[in-house]
């Protein structure tokens, strides 16, 4: 009971995690991407 207890909260906990790393990653790219393609099409 311990074990399997245990081992969900790890899962859960991991999964989370690399959840919450991968959409901030992932939004931290787009935000980049967008103002690349931002200052691209601005006139100098």
């Amino acid at each position: 009971m311990g074990l399997g207890l245990g081992l969900g909260l790890g899962l859960g906990l991991g999964l989370g995690l690399g959840l919450g790393l991968g959409l901030g990653l992932g939004l931290e790219l787009a935000l980049a991407l967008l103002l690349l393609l931002v200052q691209a099409h601005l006139p100098r």
